[in-house]
């Protein structure tokens, strides 16, 4: 029985949602590029009184100066850099500032791949950052190994399937590493399911799973930490992202309830979280609070909940059986839950089988079902 951790990404001192904050995520290119910014960084985790820390590497900052069309340069002789320009980034930046913020976990530097549903593209996609993510990972591990060995380290997994990772793994697999990171932009649960048991079979111990807090993506997390893994974790910015637009998480099923004052809101709809700021209070007082009091509210409510619902799918993890029900009670995604449950249960009778077998079943069962 492993670990389930849920990091808090986004955070400062202006929008700590509680304290302590258990786990807390940032990354190089925002909170490592300067010296003030590390001190600023480390006083704030001191502050907030956590208790495990990761630098991520930036593979997402780069990915969004890729689609603005700025300018992106893996230049280690220049110094860390990201701007209205673009971003300059390379493993060398990442490991040194690991070196001074000394975080639990670190995570090598990627090129994420971009969100193609064409077979045709997401091949080409994978082998146009093959390269960049084999040497980075190569040159991150390297640095790690020489300069902060007892960190932790993570390397991130840009892949469209399983097939991919195995061809991704190959170039890796004498590395020295702790885990792997999966970006999820491209799948759905039971999907992440698949590389988790990809993982497993390779003797993996620790993952996580980067930027997401959606409820079947945390039970899957959540049932692979109960049975199959040290460490897993997960990390979200949906608490923060979602109280800037006035979105209120929903407790049981985590999706976005709209309270914007102009949104009509029925008086009969009770509130029946439990967390210490919602509480008693209705949606009409919410709504009505000033913008910067309701976006506090919203950021504690919402990261209680995410951290909550994690702790009970985690508990409610003993079985296949027992986690779809405590789903089915507190999500209408039926379909989906199904999926994923599904899965997970050929992962149970098959794991001592070779990953393509696995594969194979859940690829028959999915097509069975959808006929």
């Amino acid at each position: 029985m492993g670990q389930l951790e849920i990091f808090c990404a986004a955070v400062n001192d202006d929008t700590l949602p509680s304290q302590p904050l258990r786990n807390i995520l940032v990354n190089t290119p925002n909170e490592g590029h300067s010296m003030n910014s590390i001190s600023n960084t480390l006083k704030f985790f001191k502050y907030a009184q956590c208790k495990h820390t990761f630098l991520d590497s930036g593979g997402f900052q780069i990915i969004v100066s890729e689609e603005a069309g700025k300018e992106i340069t893996f230049d280690a002789t220049k110094k860390l850099e990201m701007s209205n320009r673009g971003i300059n980034i390379a493993p060398e930046h990442i490991i040194n500032v690991a070196m001074l913020m000394q975080p639990d976990i670190v995570s090598a530097l990627d090129f994420p791949i971009r969100k193609f549903v064409d077979k045709n593209d997401q091949d080409k996609e994978f082998m146009r950052k093959f390269g960049y993510n084999v040497t980075w990972a190569r040159k991150t591990a390297k640095l790690r190994k020489e300069r902060c060995p007892h960190i932790k380290l993570l390397i991130p997994v840009q892949a469209y399937d399983v097939e991919q990772f195995n061809e991704f793994f190959y170039s890796i697999k004498d590395v020295e590493f702790d885990g792997f990171s999966l970006p999820v932009r491209n799948f759905e649960a039971h999907e992440i399911a698949l590389f988790l048991i990809a993982f497993y079979k390779l003797g993996i111990p620790m993952v996580h799973i980067l930027g997401t807090s959606k409820l079947l993506t945390t039970a899957c997390g959540a049932y692979m930490a109960r049975h199959y893994f040290e460490w897993v974790s997960l990390d979200a910015t949906t608490w923060h992202q979602s109280a800037k637009y006035n979105h209120y998480i929903n407790s049981f099923s985590l999706t976005a309830v709209d309270v914007s004052s102009n949104v009509i809101i029925n008086e009969d709809i009770k509130i029946d979280c439990q967390c210490p700021w919602c509480k008693g209070k209705t949606f009409t007082y919410i709504k009505y609070l000033p913008y910067t009091e309701k976006t506090s509210l919203l950021r504690c409510h919402n990261w209680w909940v995410i951290e909550r619902a994690a702790k009970e799918l985690y508990e409610h993890c003993d079985t296949v059986f027992t986690l779809k029900q405590h789903l089915l009670a507190r999500c209408p995604d039926i379909e989906d839950i199904e999926k994923l449950c599904s899965v997970l249960s050929i992962i149970d009778a098959m794991k001592e089988r070779k990953i393509e077998e696995i594969l194979a079943v859940c690829r028959l069962n999915s097509t069975a079902a959808a006929a």
